[in-house]
């Protein structure tokens, strides 16, 4: 699960995806990022944070 502290209960995650998006206007495609930080809690991860951003696609 990502890049863990050792001993912290914190823990960092990346995904990507392609997302297609319909609006009135028509549609795209957009490669989205999300950076994920997780924390530990009562022995069960929770999100903490999550940004979402664009990145280049090969």
């Amino acid at each position: 699960m990502g890049k863990t502290a050792a001993g912290t209960g914190s823990s960092a995650m990346v995904g990507q995806t392609i997302a297609e998006a319909v609006t009135a206007g028509g549609s795209n495609t957009w490669p989205l990022q999300m950076d994920i930080d997780l924390t530990k809690i009562n022995g069960q991860w929770k999100m903490r944070e999550v940004r979402t951003f664009t990145y280049k696609y090969k």
